[in-house]
């Protein structure tokens, strides 16, 4: 990336890093500390044509998170059509990553 004044990095954080989410103090923090690095390295990077960003996902429904789900009120949520947005079965979420990593730099 130096090397050819140009490039991309993304981050992988969650909307957990912007608002909290209750019973998730550690993993709330992390991702806080994954937006703060991405805004610092944006910043000391942007002079060098390099862009960072982070992604922000809500929650997805995974084998991993099945047990989180009645305790953070999700599936109270998801049905009651209040937050239905915060969750959503797992599949690809990458489209926004290649959608960030393919935009060329505008001089």
């Amino acid at each position: 990336m130096l090397r050819t004044g140009q490039g991309a990095i993304v981050n992988t954080a969650s909307v957990a890093g912007l608002m909290p989410e209750a019973s998730q103090g550690a993993y709330v923090a992390a991702k806080h500390g994954v937006i703060a690095l991405t805004k610092t390295a944006a910043f000391e990077n942007a002079h060098l044509g390099i862009r960072v960003n982070a992604l922000a996902p809500g929650w997805i429904r995974t084998p991993l998170t099945a047990g989180l789900e009645d305790a953070t009120g999700v599936i109270e949520n998801e049905e009651s059509g209040a937050d239905a947005s915060r969750c959503r079965a797992g599949g690809n979420g990458g489209h926004g990553a290649v959608s960030l990593l393919r935009r060329r730099l505008v001089r």
